[in-house]
Protein backbone atom coordinates (compact mmCIF):
# COMPACT_ATOMS: atom_id res chain seq x y z
CA UNK A 1 0.00 0.00 0.00
CA UNK A 2 1.01 3.62 -0.48
CA UNK A 3 2.50 5.54 2.38
CA UNK A 4 2.42 9.35 2.34
CA UNK A 5 5.49 11.48 2.84
CA UNK A 6 6.32 12.10 6.51
CA UNK A 7 3.86 14.45 8.13
CA UNK A 8 5.13 17.72 9.58
CA UNK A 9 5.32 16.31 13.09
CA UNK A 10 8.04 13.97 11.81
CA UNK A 11 9.91 16.72 9.96
CA UNK A 12 9.88 19.59 12.46
CA UNK A 13 11.96 19.92 15.62
CA UNK A 14 12.44 17.16 18.17
CA UNK A 15 9.70 17.15 20.77
CA UNK A 16 6.90 18.06 18.37
CA UNK A 17 3.47 17.06 19.65
CA UNK A 18 0.96 15.70 17.13
CA UNK A 19 -2.73 14.85 17.47
CA UNK A 20 -4.64 12.98 14.74
CA UNK A 21 -8.31 12.59 13.86
CA UNK A 22 -10.34 10.83 11.18
CA UNK A 23 -13.53 12.84 10.63
CA UNK A 24 -16.31 10.78 9.12
CA UNK A 25 -19.23 13.21 9.47
CA UNK A 26 -19.75 16.94 9.07
CA UNK A 27 -20.47 17.18 12.79
CA UNK A 28 -17.17 15.52 13.66
CA UNK A 29 -15.32 17.81 11.27
CA UNK A 30 -16.84 20.89 12.90
CA UNK A 31 -15.99 19.61 16.38
CA UNK A 32 -12.39 18.90 15.38
CA UNK A 33 -11.93 22.38 13.90
CA UNK A 34 -13.30 23.96 17.08
CA UNK A 35 -11.10 21.72 19.22
CA UNK A 36 -7.97 22.72 17.29
CA UNK A 37 -8.67 26.40 17.90
CA UNK A 38 -9.30 25.74 21.59
CA UNK A 39 -6.07 23.73 21.85
CA UNK A 40 -4.11 26.58 20.28
CA UNK A 41 -5.51 29.11 22.75
CA UNK A 42 -4.87 26.77 25.67
CA UNK A 43 -1.23 26.42 24.56
CA UNK A 44 -0.75 30.17 24.50
CA UNK A 45 -1.19 30.82 20.80
CA UNK A 46 -2.65 34.27 20.17
CA UNK A 47 -6.23 34.47 18.94
CA UNK A 48 -5.41 35.52 15.38
CA UNK A 49 -3.02 32.65 14.82
CA UNK A 50 -5.42 30.24 16.52
CA UNK A 51 -8.15 31.35 14.12
CA UNK A 52 -5.77 31.00 11.16
CA UNK A 53 -5.05 27.40 12.15
CA UNK A 54 -8.73 26.53 12.61
CA UNK A 55 -9.61 28.16 9.27
CA UNK A 56 -6.89 26.14 7.55
CA UNK A 57 -8.10 22.95 9.25
CA UNK A 58 -11.62 23.66 8.03
CA UNK A 59 -10.50 24.25 4.45
CA UNK A 60 -8.25 21.19 4.36
CA UNK A 61 -10.95 18.88 5.69
CA UNK A 62 -13.61 20.39 3.42
CA UNK A 63 -11.40 19.61 0.43
CA UNK A 64 -10.72 16.07 1.64
CA UNK A 65 -14.31 15.26 2.64
CA UNK A 66 -16.38 17.10 0.02
CA UNK A 67 -14.16 17.50 -3.04
CA UNK A 68 -12.06 14.33 -3.08
CA UNK A 69 -14.55 11.40 -3.01
CA UNK A 70 -15.96 10.22 -6.34
CA UNK A 71 -18.51 7.65 -7.45
CA UNK A 72 -17.90 4.54 -9.56
CA UNK A 73 -17.95 6.71 -12.70
CA UNK A 74 -15.28 9.04 -11.34
CA UNK A 75 -17.74 11.88 -10.75
CA UNK A 76 -17.62 13.97 -7.54
CA UNK A 77 -20.04 12.58 -4.96
CA UNK A 78 -20.37 15.48 -2.54
CA UNK A 79 -18.63 18.52 -4.05
CA UNK A 80 -21.65 20.30 -5.48
CA UNK A 81 -23.32 20.89 -2.10
CA UNK A 82 -20.81 21.89 0.56
CA UNK A 83 -23.64 22.63 2.99
CA UNK A 84 -24.90 19.05 2.98
CA UNK A 85 -24.44 16.99 6.13
CA UNK A 86 -22.05 14.17 5.28
CA UNK A 87 -21.43 10.71 6.59
CA UNK A 88 -18.52 9.30 4.62
CA UNK A 89 -18.07 5.64 3.83
CA UNK A 90 -15.21 3.99 5.70
CA UNK A 91 -12.94 3.94 2.64
CA UNK A 92 -13.51 7.69 2.04
CA UNK A 93 -12.41 8.96 5.46
CA UNK A 94 -9.39 11.32 5.54
CA UNK A 95 -6.84 11.76 8.33
CA UNK A 96 -6.09 15.19 9.80
CA UNK A 97 -3.00 15.80 11.94
CA UNK A 98 -2.29 18.90 14.02
CA UNK A 99 1.30 19.49 15.17
CA UNK A 100 2.80 22.00 17.58
CA UNK A 101 6.59 22.27 17.33
CA UNK A 102 8.03 25.32 19.05
CA UNK A 103 7.03 28.33 17.00
CA UNK A 104 5.54 26.19 14.24
CA UNK A 105 1.91 25.14 13.95
CA UNK A 106 1.27 22.56 11.25
CA UNK A 107 -1.60 20.65 9.69
CA UNK A 108 -1.50 17.59 7.45
CA UNK A 109 -4.48 16.00 5.75
CA UNK A 110 -4.32 12.79 3.75
CA UNK A 111 -7.14 11.28 1.74
CA UNK A 112 -7.28 7.96 -0.13
CA UNK A 113 -8.44 9.41 -3.45
CA UNK A 114 -5.47 11.07 -5.17
CA UNK A 115 -7.53 13.58 -7.14
CA UNK A 116 -5.77 16.93 -6.75
CA UNK A 117 -3.94 17.39 -10.07
CA UNK A 118 -1.03 19.79 -10.35
CA UNK A 119 -2.92 22.14 -12.67
CA UNK A 120 -5.87 22.57 -10.30
CA UNK A 121 -3.54 23.03 -7.32
CA UNK A 122 -1.60 25.91 -8.86
CA UNK A 123 -4.61 27.42 -10.64
CA UNK A 124 -6.44 27.60 -7.31
CA UNK A 125 -3.60 29.55 -5.74
CA UNK A 126 -3.17 31.87 -8.75
CA UNK A 127 -6.90 32.50 -9.10
CA UNK A 128 -7.09 33.76 -5.54
CA UNK A 129 -4.00 35.91 -6.03
CA UNK A 130 -5.47 37.56 -9.12
CA UNK A 131 -8.73 38.09 -7.28
CA UNK A 132 -6.90 39.85 -4.43
CA UNK A 133 -5.08 42.06 -6.94
CA UNK A 134 -8.41 43.16 -8.40
CA UNK A 135 -7.89 41.32 -11.67
CA UNK A 136 -11.12 40.01 -13.13
CA UNK A 137 -11.09 36.23 -13.00
CA UNK A 138 -13.63 33.50 -13.51
CA UNK A 139 -14.33 31.62 -10.30
CA UNK A 140 -14.17 27.83 -10.41
CA UNK A 141 -17.45 26.58 -8.98
CA UNK A 142 -17.13 23.09 -10.43
CA UNK A 143 -16.21 21.73 -7.01
CA UNK A 144 -18.92 23.44 -5.03
CA UNK A 145 -17.22 26.51 -3.59
CA UNK A 146 -15.78 29.59 -5.27
CA UNK A 147 -12.47 27.89 -6.00
CA UNK A 148 -10.49 30.17 -3.66
CA UNK A 149 -9.76 27.76 -0.80
CA UNK A 150 -6.26 26.84 -1.95
CA UNK A 151 -5.29 30.49 -2.06
CA UNK A 152 -6.68 30.95 1.45
CA UNK A 153 -4.35 28.18 2.61
CA UNK A 154 -1.40 29.61 0.69
CA UNK A 155 -1.85 33.17 1.91
CA UNK A 156 -2.43 32.31 5.57
CA UNK A 157 0.66 30.18 6.21
CA UNK A 158 4.39 29.98 5.53
CA UNK A 159 4.35 26.65 3.68
CA UNK A 160 1.76 24.90 1.53
CA UNK A 161 2.75 21.52 0.16
CA UNK A 162 0.78 18.92 -1.77
CA UNK A 163 1.80 15.39 -2.71
CA UNK A 164 -0.22 13.38 -5.20
CA UNK A 165 -0.21 9.68 -5.93
CA UNK A 166 -2.82 9.66 -8.72
CA UNK A 167 -6.05 7.87 -7.79
CA UNK A 168 -4.48 6.57 -4.59
CA UNK A 169 -3.48 9.33 -2.19
CA UNK A 170 -3.40 13.09 -1.66
CA UNK A 171 -1.34 14.60 1.17
CA UNK A 172 -1.55 18.35 1.80
CA UNK A 173 0.55 20.09 4.46
CA UNK A 174 0.18 23.61 5.83
CA UNK A 175 2.61 25.35 8.21
CA UNK A 176 2.32 28.61 10.15
CA UNK A 177 5.36 30.29 11.75
CA UNK A 178 3.93 32.14 14.74
CA UNK A 179 7.27 33.87 15.41
CA UNK A 180 6.41 36.12 12.47
CA UNK A 181 3.92 38.86 13.26
CA UNK A 182 0.57 38.75 11.50
CA UNK A 183 1.45 42.04 9.78
CA UNK A 184 4.70 40.58 8.40
CA UNK A 185 2.95 37.35 7.45
CA UNK A 186 0.89 39.27 4.92
CA UNK A 187 3.97 40.35 2.95
CA UNK A 188 6.52 37.60 3.59
CA UNK A 189 7.72 35.14 0.97
CA UNK A 190 5.96 31.79 1.11
CA UNK A 191 6.92 28.28 0.06
CA UNK A 192 4.66 26.38 -2.34
CA UNK A 193 5.37 22.78 -3.32
CA UNK A 194 3.69 20.16 -5.44
CA UNK A 195 5.20 16.68 -5.33
CA UNK A 196 3.98 14.29 -8.05
CA UNK A 197 4.48 10.67 -7.15
CA UNK A 198 4.34 7.39 -9.03
CA UNK A 199 1.55 4.98 -8.06
CA UNK A 200 2.96 2.00 -6.22
CA UNK A 201 1.62 -1.43 -6.99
Amino acid sequence: PNEPSPHMGELLSWGAATVAWQPKTTKQQRQIVERIEAMCVRMGVDRRNAMAVSTAAHELTMNAMYDAPVDEKGQPKYALDRRAQLELLDHEVPTLRFTLAGEYLALDVTDPHGRLPRKRFFEGVLRGHRNMMGVSTELDTSHGGAGLGLHTLYSSGAILRAELVPLQLTHVSWVLDRAISRRDQRTMSRSLYFLPNIPRR
